[in-house]
């Protein structure tokens, strides 16, 4: 499972199972479980209006329409 977590100060956060990456933190794609919150900091800045997670992705929809996968 993938938990994704979306602040309204624009930060991002991710954890849960990163077998497949998909918790989308740089530098950590070889640990397959990030045991706790950690930054998506590609994402920092980026005005989001929705993200969405399950258990082999997590996405994220900017307001002007651009997808992050």
């Amino acid at each position: 499972m993938v938990i994704t977590l979306f602040l309204e100060d624009d930060k991002v956060y991710s954890w849960g199972s990163n077998v497949h990456g998909q918790c989308g933190v740089l530098g950590v794609n070889d640990q397959k479980f990030i045991p706790e919150p950690v930054e998506i900091e590609a994402l920092r800045g980026v005005p989001l209006k929705q993200v969405c997670c399950g258990e082999t992705h997590s996405m994220a929809l900017d307001k002007e329409g651009n997808v992050f996968v």
